[in-house]
């Protein structure tokens, strides 16, 4: 999964990128007593807005809302998904299901249980700050440790508030809307248990963080022309975070870096980790 060249002896402590789920490779990769966690988000928003990150537009020659009515192009897509990477039950893809297996329902019940068992936490994007508040209890970290910039935001914004589209997404992604809706539930169910008036002030709490940090590291939001190599976003389609004049503080830059940048990084500190015979040589500084 990972290259020889690129893991240190001492194996790893986390592992948090884009991946398609596999729980054996990954049980084999990370130590024993490692936690899962993955998130979801609402499929007809995931949909609308892969639709547009992969420019679908451009290679369907459809609309969003003319593709749904397509039966050909619907068809293509559900038999060749796109880059192998977008396509029908995004959601169930990346957690490492075959997207046709669920035209039975018993099968999708069989994948929903076993998501269940194998991950301690789903959060979900409509409930992030809940959810990050219940992964901070989880890993017992700090609400310091949670705090997060908003990235990758759209310039043009396009809510989903038409109904028949939003049903046709929905349809079109079933087993990914039956899976979120078990997941919501029971991240609801939790909240509940957690204390709806604990669970707003701790969420107060994190949004304190938050704006205090921006309003110390960020000057605004802009093209990426205008902002650092560093922060820049890998399209001019979305916001690029442009860090006040003469900040030079890690945490804002790593709070702000881009995720290409942000990637090159870690994979050039983990080529050195692993080329270094003890794990505290000076590359783990």
């Amino acid at each position: 999964m990972i290259p020889s060249y690129m893991t240190p002896s001492w194996g790893f402590n986390i592992f948090c990128h884009h991946t398609r789920f596999n729980i054996d490779e990954s049980s084999q990769l990370m130590p024993p007593e490692t936690v899962f966690i993955t998130i979801l988000r609402d499929p007809a928003s995931l949909f609308e807005s892969l639709y547009a990150y992969y420019d679908m537009l451009n290679h369907t020659g459809l609309t969003l809302e003319d593709f749904l009515k397509s039966d050909r192009k619907r068809t293509w897509l559900d038999r060749h998904r796109y880059v192998a990477r977008f396509g029908r039950n995004q959601m169930l893809f990346d957690l490492g299901y075959d997207a046709s297996r669920f035209k039975n329902a018993s099968n999708l019940e069989d994948a929903i249980r076993e998501v269940d068992r194998n991950f301690h936490l789903v959060l979900i994007a409509e409930l992030f700050d809940e959810s990050l508040i219940l992964m901070r209890d989880l890993l017992c970290w700090d609400t310091q440790d949670v705090v997060y910039f908003h990235h990758n935001q759209r310039k043009q914004k396009v809510p989903v508030s038409d109904m028949k589209l939003r049903m046709k997404m929905l349809a079109y992604n079933a087993a990914d809307h039956a899976l979120y809706r078990y997941f919501r539930q029971k991240l609801e169910n939790m909240i509940e248990k957690y204390g709806r008036e604990r669970m707003r002030q701790e969420v107060d709490g994190l949004q304190l963080w938050k704006n205090l940090l921006y309003s110390h590291c960020v000057e605004k939001l802009d093209s990426g022309t205008s902002a650092a190599f560093e922060t820049r976003a890998y399209s001019d389609d979305v916001y690029s975070i442009v860090l006040r004049e003469g900040i030079g503080n890690r945490v804002c830059l790593d709070m702000a870096r881009a995720e290409l940048p942000y990637t090159n990084k870690l994979r050039a500190k983990q080529k050195n980790l692993a080329q270094c015979a003890h794990p505290f040589c000076n590359a783990f500084r």
